[in-house]
């Protein structure tokens, strides 16, 4: 079974540019903030926002 943090990085490879580089910069913030916090609880969250996004990217409703 994928970990989280290797599902993050693949379903990454799914945004557009300009969603790339809102979750990308999302990304670094909470990891670097969270570095001495639960890092699996951090990559599930971000999965969970990356989900979202990509949903409302195929949706037409967030971002190019």
């Amino acid at each position: 079974m994928m970990k989280t943090k290797e599902m993050n990085n693949e379903l990454r490879k799914n945004l557009n540019d300009e969603n790339k580089i809102f979750y990308e910069n999302l990304l670094l913030y909470l990891r670097i903030e969270g570095f001495s916090r639960d890092e699996n609880k951090i990559e599930t969250h971000l999965l969970i926002i990356l989900q979202d996004i990509l949903e409302a990217q195929n949706d037409g409703l967030y971002g190019r």
